[in-house]
């Protein structure tokens, strides 16, 4: 993963957690993967939290990281 890719990922899980009342605390990758640390109030499912964040990303900013995937 690019450092490029790597920022515009962080930048879009923030942006996303922002949305959810939830805060982006760490965040780091490795070339296949990506490490958040995420604040989050007890009421909300981590399961819900996780599925959102997928779905999101994908729809939202899908065609903006595809270009930068092999």
């Amino acid at each position: 993963m690019t450092n490029e890719l790597l920022t515009a990922l962080e930048e879009a899980f923030r942006s996303i957690l922002e949305t959810r009342e939830c805060k982006l605390i760490e965040f780091n990758g490795e070339s296949d993967r990506v490490h958040l640390i995420v604040s989050y109030k007890p009421e909300i499912s981590i399961s819900n939290l996780v599925a959102n964040l997928k779905s999101t990303l994908v729809s939202n900013y899908g065609k903006r990281f595809l270009k930068h995937l092999p």
